[in-house]
């Protein structure tokens, strides 16, 4: 079984994030599970977990890569397993929040984002997209981005083999941009 985790962030104390990945064993029989953690440039780390039978793990991501860290993860189980990462944060040391998000079964070559905004300046809104590029090789990322008029902008990001790449959309369309 392979899962993948596009985002993760571990914070900094100017930025405080709390990242875990949250695994659960539904089976009778233990799970053993390979998790490859993806930073940007190609570095990996490599941990592995056993997992019992009917219960779950909390892994506090933060303490596996340290502090201020992006980072994705693909999950490698020999039993079906489910997971999910969530996050706590303070984002800019003012807005507490907190978002969970369930790993997707597969790498694929096309995703749709339906909601997006890049907010006015000096609002709370920054808008990110975050890949995980699992392949030994580099890869082109190709982002399109769609406006409510129907025009597109379409820009290209290189990514190293075993990486993970943060695109800002504020960055490459403006500010007070739905997309």
């Amino acid at each position: 079984i392979d899962l993948y985790l596009a985002e993760g962030f571990t914070g900094s104390p100017s930025s405080p994030f709390e990242e875990w990945i949250l695994l659960l064993n539904p089976g009778l029989d233990q799970a053993h599970l390979e998790i490859d953690y993806l930073f940007p440039g190609g570095e990996t780390l490599l941990r592995e977990y056993d997992l019992p039978a009917r219960s779950r793990l909390s892994i506090n991501v933060d303490q596996v890569v340290g502090e201020g860290r992006d980072v994705s993860a693909h999950i490698r189980s020999d039993n079906p397993v489910v997971a999910e990462r969530s996050m706590y944060f303070i984002y800019n040391n003012m807005w507490p929040g907190g978002h969970c998000e369930r790993a997707v079964t597969g790498a694929r070559n096309d995703w749709y984002l339906a909601e997006g905004f890049t907010g006015w300046a000096g609002s709370p809104f920054d808008e990110w997209i975050l890949v995980a590029n699992r392949n030994d090789q580099a890869a082109t990322v190709t982002v399109t981005y769609m406006y409510p008029d129907g025009s597109t902008q379409v820009v290209d990001h290189a990514t190293a083999p075993n990486s993970r790449l943060s695109i800002s959309a504020d960055a490459e369309v403006g500010n007070d941009k739905e997309i």
